[in-house]
């Protein structure tokens, strides 16, 4: 399959999401809902064309060992 097309069923896909949950949240002026429901979808939609577009994104997975690594050899649980 072209990576192309692949692009194209992840907008529809927004597109169809966006009809089916977004215009009911803002028609019933939910817009706090409505505005986490579009960054959600903007960040998912942002992943998935990076994915479809064979496009490396490297992993969070560092952070967290940065984050952690220490608080785990300081209670013994890391060698």
């Amino acid at each position: 399959m072209n990576p192309g097309s692949g692009v194209v069923i992840v907008m529809l896909a927004v597109a169809v999401f966006v009809y089916l949950e977004l215009l009911p949240m803002l028609k019933g002026r939910q817009f706090k809902a409505a505005a986490v429901y579009s960054l959600l979808l903007a960040g998912g939609t942002t992943l998935a064309v990076c994915a479809v577009r064979l496009i490396y994104i490297p992993s969070p997975m560092w952070l967290v060992v940065i984050v952690f690594g220490p608080l785990a050899k300081a209670l013994g649980l890391a060698g």
